[in-house]
């Protein structure tokens, strides 16, 4: 935040020269000069102390960009934000979310960050649903000359899923999931179903570590881990962490918080996790030093309001 306070003040410094070299020119009395000179100085500190991060959003599947709700969504952050730049980056939308792999979703996005010369210094990313997952691809992978530093997840899949939406339990369910689970890691569905990329089986880990095409390598929970993944995740400033309580959307619905079942098909504690304790990505340490917020939104899957994200989302990206 520091980089981009002093580059916007100095800025407004620079154009405050020509009114300085006029003074200088036309004020005899040297005491006058100065303090109009610090009066100068002052207002550009001002006015750069407002200088708020661009924000990019991530919408959720099924979604798009150019949607009316998306797009009020835009406008809405960009206003909170005092204007600031905003734009949701498109990574598919509507259909081509369920039938496109999540690396190619997450590759289209890291290259329409890339071209965007607005998101070349630092900026925030903002994901909603699985859009969280590509906005996290963007802060740990994306080649890009910019860097982000607040990162807010809404219902974001953080930890993956383990079954199909709206179907945690009973006989037809029991029986879908035991189908998704068997055919899940086949190439042929990792590289053309996109929430295959992160889906989870908890109680066949070799499998999901082995065949995952996307969501395993992206927690760092391979063999070998990319110490660049967590370098790149602890430079976050701020971190939202959003889970609504009655999700049925994502499961379970604990996964917005990095949390997952164990072998035994029960709700692990953070803390207890492996995950957490050898800190494969950085989410331990940001914690640590009180980086990271959790909130938990009474609800269904993304049912906040307007009213949520100023009072919650919009403290984290100011």
């Amino acid at each position: 935040m520091f980089q981009i306070f002093f580059i916007s003040f100095f800025n407004k410094l620079k154009k405050n020269y020509i009114k300085i070299s006029i003074l200088f020119i036309k004020v005899k009395n040297m005491k006058a000069f100065y303090i109009k000179l610090i009066f100068l100085i002052l207002s550009s500190l001002i006015i750069s102390s407002n200088c708020t991060y661009p924000v990019a959003i991530f919408h959720g599947i099924g979604d798009f960009c150019l949607r009316p709700g998306m797009s009020n969504i835009e406008k809405f952050f960009s206003n909170k934000l005092n204007k600031v730049y905003t734009k949701c980056i498109e990574t598919g939308g509507s259909f081509k979310d369920w039938f496109t792999s999540f690396e190619s979703q997450a590759q289209k996005g890291c290259e329409a960050i890339k071209s965007d010369k607005n998101f070349s210094g630092e900026f925030s990313v903002v994901g909603i649903s699985q859009g969280a997952l590509l906005a996290r691809y963007i802060i740990e992978k994306c080649d890009m000359p910019g860097k982000v530093k607040r990162y807010v997840s809404i219902g974001g899949p953080q930890m993956g899923v383990a079954k199909f939406p709206h179907c945690e339990s009973g006989f037809i369910c029991e029986r879908v999931n035991r189908l998704v689970d068997k055919g899940v890691y086949f190439s042929i569905v990792q590289n053309h179903v996109g929430p295959a990329g992160y889906f989870k089986t908890h109680k066949n880990m070799e499998n999901y570590l082995k065949y995952s095409s996307f969501l395993a390598d992206l927690n760092n929970e391979k063999e070998v881990k990319n110490q660049e993944f967590k370098k790149r995740f602890l430079e976050l400033e701020k971190v939202l962490l959003i889970k609504f309580t009655k999700d049925t959307m994502i499961i379970p619905k604990e996964t917005a918080h990095f949390r997952f079942y164990n072998k035994n098909s029960q709700v692990e504690d953070l803390e207890k996790s492996q995950f957490y304790q050898e800190d494969y990505l950085g989410l331990k340490q940001l914690i640590q030093e009180n980086k990271i917020q959790f909130l938990d939104l009474e609800g269904d899957h993304l049912n906040f309001s307007r009213d949520d994200i100023t009072k919650y989302m919009v403290p984290i990206l100011e």
